[in-house]
């Protein structure tokens, strides 16, 4: 009666990654949401086992998108020399987590983005991890993120923590079990919002 199903597990690339390189895009001033001329790092999506490793983003709308499984991403760091839009911004997305069981640690994001660390989509059991930021947006986009994990994380000023994203039909921020554990900041934080 519960119609149950069986899905194989067919990745597009497995046991692939890039590591220690630098991508350097143009520092023309950030106009804002939804401006973007698609000057991204790197994107992995449907694929598994892969990892990103000590690569330095410059300049990105957006530094990294990670539509996968069980990937890992070590040492990341994201950095900008473009004027900021009106919001302190100098990009759209740091780091989106749209898939599960992956692994975020050691990053440090130089610059502040509109949406800095994402979770959306139905992303589950992901780790961030060791990472800093100057002021960091644990930024939940809606769509079920659930069981995600944020420890040992340096938000920086610590005024935005709990700043999310996502459009107003698509539901609360985050869903079941998610932890943040050993979060530090210059400021006090306080608890996310009911709505969270």
């Amino acid at each position: 009666e519960w119609k149950t199903e069986v899905k194989s597990f067919e990745p597009t690339v497995e046991e692939c990654g890039l590591e220690n390189l630098t991508l350097e895009f143009p520092a023309i001033p950030y106009k804002g949401h939804f401006t973007e001329l698609g000057n991204n790092g790197i994107a992995m999506h449907g694929v598994a086992n892969c990892w990103v490793r000590n690569v330095d983003i410059l300049n990105a709308d957006s530094g990294i998108f990670l539509g996968s499984r069980f990937c890992t991403v070590e040492g990341l760091i994201l950095r900008s020399e473009r004027k900021p839009d009106r919001q302190n911004s100098t990009g759209h997305h740091g780091i989106t987590l749209g898939g599960t069981d992956n692994l975020v640690v050691g990053f440090d994001l130089q610059t502040r983005f509109l949406h800095d660390l994402t979770v959306s989509n139905g992303s589950s059991q992901n780790v961030a991890a060791s990472g800093k930021g100057i002021d960091l947006a644990f930024d939940h986009h809606k769509r079920a993120p659930y069981q995600n994990l944020f420890t040992d994380i340096d938000v920086g000023a610590g005024k935005r923590v709990w700043k999310c994203g996502g459009g107003g039909s698509l539901g609360k921020n985050c869903g079941a079990r998610t932890t943040f554990w050993g979060i530090s900041s210059k400021a006090s934080i306080s608890a996310p919002p009911s709505r969270f």
